[in-house]
């Protein structure tokens, strides 16, 4: 299991951390770069929801 779907089943169990947040939005960000750059804009939407849960988290951290 690689590093993004590690933070993404703790996301799912409630069990991440801030930091692991904030390492999980970068992960995210580049995966959506990528993808954009391939042009797979649909992937690259569904990603952006998860950056979306991701960022709201960090809001409710401050």
């Amino acid at each position: 299991m690689g590093r993004l779907e590690e933070l993404l089943e703790k996301l799912k169990k409630k069990e991440i951390t801030k930091e692991e947040l904030l390492e999980l939005k970068s992960l995210v960000e580049s995966r959506i770069e990528e993808l954009e750059r391939r042009g797979e804009c649909e992937k690259a939407q569904k990603e952006a929801v998860i950056l979306g849960i991701v960022e709201g988290l960090l809001q409710k951290e401050k």
